[in-house]
């Protein structure tokens, strides 16, 4: 669902990335909302990866090996950016809070999904 959001922007490449070391974590192990919250917190990273990428403040960035990526394909406003951080910041919160997983995910796939670009 997720990676069909950002398909022209880098983020369905940094989601792939960051799903690979996710599922090599060994996170079979935890329950379906510490898996959400997870994921959730990864997109938050790469949201912020862009941010940093974008502002020029390389030495800020979590992930060095990927700014070959985020520079060929961070195509988001600044303003955007910032926007899709506070989603996932408030999706992160609603999942904390015991929230309907399945709901939060699709009410932030469909928040997501109204940043074209």
């Amino acid at each position: 669902m997720f990676l069909n959001l950002f398909n022209s922007n880098g983020f369905i490449q940094a989601t792939r990335y960051f799903e690979t070391e996710f599922k090599e974590a060994g996170t079979e192990l935890m329950t379906s909302r510490e898996q959400a919250l997870r994921l959730v917190n990864i997109w938050r990273t790469v949201a912020r990866d862009l941010w940093c990428y974008k502002l020029n403040l390389k030495k800020y960035l979590r992930y060095q090996a990927f700014e070959a990526e985020l520079e060929k394909t961070s195509q988001l406003s600044l303003k955007q950016l910032w926007r899709i951080s506070h989603l996932l910041q408030e999706a992160s919160r609603r999942l904390a809070a015991n929230a309907h997983i399945r709901l939060t995910l699709e009410w932030l796939a469909y928040s997501l999904g109204q940043f074209k670009v």
